[in-house]
């Protein structure tokens, strides 16, 4: 008798783990990708450190759709470049520290540091060739 309560009690685990890893699995799938409609919110940031997250807001009103995985891509390479505040980004940003980014990607924020430098839009025509 005890060998087969042994066998129901491990079915009974490892069901209620399954089950407890699918929960976990469908709530991260949820959470922690928004949907392309929805803005990233702070909660989203929380996990990120301050840098990160001031460069992912600003990412983020340029690229609203951004996926998290080039989110998180993109802004740690800025902030491991050096660019880890808003106002050093739309100061010395320039379209050669953006070659990391997909090209569409990249068009659009150049397109963002003509506008916020037009004594640097020589500079990033000159790359565009």
């Amino acid at each position: 008798m005890s060998y087969r309560d042994g066998l129901e009690q491990v079915e009974s685990m490892e069901y209620y783990h399954d089950q407890k890893n699918n929960q976990r699995i469908i709530s991260i799938s949820k959470s922690a990708f928004p949907t392309a409609w929805q803005p990233m919110t702070s909660q989203s940031t929380k996990s990120i450190p301050s840098s990160e997250s001031e460069v992912s807001k600003w990412l983020l009103q340029y690229l609203p759709h951004l996926s998290e995985e080039d989110l998180s891509k993109y802004s740690k390479h800025l902030v491991d470049d050096g660019f880890d505040t808003v106002k050093l980004i739309e100061q010395e940003l320039i379209a050669d520290d953006l070659l990391f980014m997909k090209k569409a990607h990249r068009r659009v924020i150049e397109r963002q540091l003509k506008d916020w430098n037009p004594h640097k839009s020589k500079q990033l025509c000159d790359n565009d060739v």
